[in-house]
């Protein structure tokens, strides 16, 4: 998840690689001080990718959907206490794999 432009600390926690049942993944990735949706290495279907996540005003982890089959929809990125990370589009849920 390496980028050359600096990492928005509040962005960063939320980086990786998401899954929604039955076996739909996503990457959540920041590049071009851009937060996307990108298509995972594990699947060659993207039913949410590619896409930009454009900040929805002030408000902490909302983001707008730009491009792609869900344009327009807006997202919030959430976590719990355990680092566990989520958000829903088009009615379905993403959770963050690999998080112990």
């Amino acid at each position: 998840y390496a980028t050359a432009e600096p990492l928005p600390a509040a962005v960063a926690p939320f980086l990786g690689l998401y899954e929604s049942l039955p076996g739909i993944f996503v990457m959540l990735t920041y590049r071009a001080a851009t937060l996307r949706l990108e298509r995972s290495p594990l699947s060659d279907y993207a039913t949410h990718a590619p896409a930009l996540l454009e900040p929805d005003g002030d408000a902490p982890q909302r983001y707008i959907v730009r491009g792609g089959r869900s344009s327009g929809e807006r997202i919030t990125l959430l976590a719990d206490a355990h680092g566990h990370c989520s958000f829903t589009i088009s009615g379905m849920t993403y959770h963050r794999l690999g998080v112990a």
